[in-house]
């Protein structure tokens, strides 16, 4: 049987976020017994000797310890404990242990917003909403298995379906069928996930791609799809028509073909951030399940309300 795992972008993200909550509040000690609660004995082994002293190589408990793998005494650093240990278990199939350590952290841990600490527990739920929304994923006790984690049939057949869509696009030659069935495949790509997306609208002589609601925050969207990248004048008219909204409505423009290179920063130096940006390379992310949608949108947002930038890209978001 094929051993399940998470996917290596979305683990990274959980060994970094564990990182810095490791780090700031917890010291070695402390580290290792939040371990011992979680973590199977054999797997612990590797990284800690037993509390008594012990010569370097001996049996314990039915494991071999071996001269040179006890980190803690030997100095290794809480971030070289961690990335191993989250990768062991996710090597293993063991994912049930370490979700099981990220819901401990998220129930005991409230700080205050607009930290590094905070940033992180943020992403910790960002991505447990991810595998809750995608995965059947249950938190086991230590050291079971788990037998299965994979995304729902109806949602798995549905973005593989939209999967092949979006390849199919690439090779349609003609323009203007293109941008018709694409409207149709975002629309259907924002429903998978849980969202809305409307049919074009006008307004006043205004057209409109669509719009959707996400966390009680207003979107309108403008998309394209052309042969070159799309320019600052394009993201200025849908700036334009945002601006003459309700205070707090928001801009989408997606590009398939990407931005000119000065369009992220033409459209947010000295001006009011109104308007994110996503590319065909987000929605490739999105399509193979590196990051879902809301999680990339979160991100696309914190990013612009924190460095005053309008484009973070998917990869980016992943690091």
């Amino acid at each position: 049987m094929k051993v399940p795992k998470l996917p290596f972008p979305l683990l990274k993200r959980i060994e970094t976020s564990l990182i810095t909550i490791f780090q700031s509040l917890y010291t070695h000690k402390d580290l290792k017994h939040f371990l011992e609660k979680h973590v199977p004995k054999e797997i612990l082994s590797r990284y800690y000797e037993p509390e008594q002293s012990t010569p370097s190589k001996m049996r314990y408990r039915g494991v071999t310890l071996i001269e040179g793998i006890d980190y803690y005494k030997k100095g290794a650093s809480k971030k070289t404990i961690i990335e191993s240990v989250a990768r062991e278990l996710n090597d293993r199939g063991l994912i049930g242990v370490l979700l099981g350590m990220v819901d401990e952290l998220l129930a005991n841990q409230d700080v205050a917003a607009g930290t590094n600490l905070a940033d992180a527990l943020q992403d910790l739920r960002d991505i447990r909403q991810q595998i809750q929304l995608n995965e059947r994923v249950p938190v086991e006790s230590k050291g079971v298995r788990v037998e299965q984690v994979e995304p729902s049939k109806r949602r798995q057949d549905e973005i593989e379906k939209l999967r092949k869509e979006y390849l199919e696009l690439l090779g349609e030659p003609d323009r203007q069928k293109r941008g018709y069935l694409f409207q149709d495949f975002l629309s259907r790509l924002w429903a998978v996930h849980g969202l809305k997306l409307t049919q074009p609208f006008r307004i006043k002589g205004e057209e409109i791609d669509g719009a959707f609601n996400f966390e009680s925050r207003y979107f309108l969207v403008a998309a394209r799809w052309r042969e070159e990248p799309t320019n600052a004048s394009a993201v200025y008219e849908l700036k334009g028509k945002v601006e003459g909204k309700l205070v707090g409505t928001l801009g989408l423009f997606v590009s398939v073909n990407d931005f000119t290179d000065d369009t992220a920063e033409a459209t947010t130096k000295g001006k009011e951030i109104n308007t994110i940006l996503m590319d065909g390379e987000d929605i490739w992310f999105v399509l193979e399940k590196w990051v879902d949608l809301p999680t990339l949108l979160r991100g696309k947002l914190r990013y612009a309300s924190e460095r005053g930038q309008a484009f973070l890209r998917a990869k980016e978001l992943l690091g």
